[in-house]
């Protein structure tokens, strides 16, 4: 291959990279079509651009890239052991092992596809097999986690758990900081029962990843410890971090309900359970939840608001006028009660005079809350009263 071959490629691979950044795969995918065009070596372009729809999570597309690459070379074992792992990340554990066993022939001493097919052997429910495969890849690998740590994770999914804690230990001693191994050392600490040393593991992992990108699992996991071993306050630290990269998550309202509740505080953590159970769907778990938060703390108007809506899910909405009602009662200056009973009345009773009259004690309260409302809610505010 010319010089000029070679900087053309290049250029093409680092263009193509340039266009994933910008989200745009199609245009990244020609790319490094016309670079394999032009190389001497289409198999690796291939392999690189599987990866890049793999980083994307297009693994279907993913796997054909991987598939182009051993069209073009059959010994490539990277594109070998990249589709089988494909294959395992869509559930088809059976394709992945079989991929495995016949790269496993011209390749024997591959430890990638020996961790492939441990993997898919697990995923298969077939465990013992998954271990052998494991340690094979271990022994091909000595100085990496990833076989350790999925061989813990196989044995405490046995019951073996002082076997796992150990297949653990060993994989941070191999890779120190490896996020993954501290994580699944927490989970054995915390079947063991010794819970204040499997917080500290948890903790580690979520340092080394940084909380804004820990894993949601990792998250919840250390936030229910924290609740049994006097650490509320730090879980309920971690369910606000989880609330604020998604307001619809169901167990992390359930955390923040459980780690309220550890504090003392019965009343907020019945209405963040029942906000758990409503965001679920729970409904009739969400209202007796909610039941509890207002006898605990009448006055409290979120108990209220979260009420009347699940009754009104429940098109119970005499029921829910007379909630909202009853928590005006209560706390009379609660403009979100007087939002909430003015929608009501509007949409689904069709008392329009009185529901113009909520909004404007909403507004009277809370000025700001104007640009907030709805604009046909707004149009009927700027009608003259009476």
């Amino acid at each position: 291959m010319s010089d000029f071959a070679s900087r053309r490629i290049e250029t093409l691979r680092k263009k193509a990279w340039v266009l994933y950044e910008a989200g745009r795969l199609e245009a990244a995918a020609t790319e490094f079509d016309r670079a394999a065009a032009l190389s001497d070596a289409p198999d690796m372009l291939q392999l690189e651009c599987g990866v890049m729809f793999f980083r994307a999570g297009e693994l279907e597309r993913a796997l054909e890239r991987f598939e182009r690459a051993l069209a073009h070379e059959p010994a490539n074992v990277t594109a070998a052991v990249n589709a089988a792992k494909t294959l395992g990340r869509l559930d088809r554990p059976r394709e992945a092992l079989e991929r495995c066993e016949a790269a496993l022939e011209q390749h024997p001493d591959e430890p990638g596809l020996w961790l492939a097919a441990g993997l898919a052997e697990r995923a298969l429910g077939r465990r013992e097999e998954a271990l052998a495969r494991f340690e094979r890849a271990a022994e091909l690998r000595p100085r990496e986690g990833a076989p350790w740590l999925h061989r813990a994770e196989t044995l405490r999914e046995l019951g073996r758990l002082e076997a796992a804690l150990e297949a653990a230990r060993h994989a941070c001693a191999v890779q120190p900081r490896y996020p993954e191994a501290l994580v699944e050392r927490g989970r054995c600490l915390r079947a063991l029962g010794r819970l204040s040393d499997a917080w500290s593991m948890y903790a580690s992992a979520i340092r080394i990843r940084g909380a804004d990108e820990a894993e949601r699992a990792w998250l919840l996991e250390t936030g229910e410890i924290g609740c049994e071993i006097g650490q509320a306050s730090k879980a309920i630290e971690i369910a606000e971090l989880l609330l604020g990269r998604d307001r619809d998550d169901a167990a992390a309202w359930r955390l923040k309900g459980r780690a309220l509740a550890c504090t003392g505080d019965e009343a907020r953590g019945a209405i963040c359970t029942g906000t758990g159970h409503m965001v679920a769907g729970e409904l009739e778990r969400a209202l007796a939840e909610l039941d509890r938060a207002v006898a605990l703390r009448p006055e409290a108007p979120e108990a209220w608001c979260n009420r009347g809506v699940i009754l009104e899910r429940l098109e119970r909405y005499e029921e829910a006028l007379a909630n909202y009602e009853r928590g005006l009662e209560h706390n009379v200056r609660a403009p979100a009660l007087w939002h909430n009973k003015g929608v009501l009345l509007l949409e689904r009773l069709g008392r329009r005079d009185e529901a113009i009259a909520c909004f404007r004690q909403e507004v009277k309260l809370d000025h700001r809350r104007f640009f907030d409302l709805q604009p046909e809610i707004r149009r009927l505010l700027d009608e003259p009263a009476g």
